[in-house]
């Protein structure tokens, strides 16, 4: 029962990023990020800033490229709430996710397993494109 309570605690917490059970997609070209099946949708720049989101339990994100994928750090109040990290496997193929949120009494640790459903625009960064989560461990993450 507690797994459950804990499980359900969590899905409601990351709500804003993703539901589960469905394709998710984001577009990352030219600078700007866009989580365009984010609850709220939201696209912001990702030059590692923190830009405003309206509508979601936290009020500003950040998001910095890498090499492979791209972080997305949350804020409330000016305080980190979760810390998403996204890297594509070299054939582009795969994207595993881990995750911290500090939102909650106590913290939840994580990371999904995705495989990629529709390609990326040429030119973008690997984790622009569509995903659908394939495994997952820790607090299930519903992304």
């Amino acid at each position: 029962m507690k797994l459950l309570l804990a499980a359900a605690y969590l899905a409601a917490l990351t709500a804003p990023v993703c539901a589960a059970g469905k394709t998710e997609t984001f577009i990352i070209n030219k600078g700007i990020y866009a989580c365009k099946t984010c609850t709220p949708a939201f696209t912001v720049k990702a030059d590692g800033g923190a830009y405003p989101v309206k509508g979601a339990n936290f009020d500003a994100v950040a998001v910095r490229l890498t090499g492979s994928g791209a972080t997305e750090i949350r804020m409330k109040g000016g305080k980190v709430v979760t810390t998403i990290n996204t890297s594509i496997s070299s054939d582009r193929r795969t994207a595993t996710t881990d995750f911290t949120d500090t939102s909650g009494p106590k913290p939840a640790k994580g990371f999904i397993v995705s495989r990629r459903v529709e390609g990326s625009p040429k030119g973008d960064n690997p984790v622009s494109g569509s995903w659908l989560q394939m495994d997952g461990s820790g607090d299930k993450f519903p992304r």
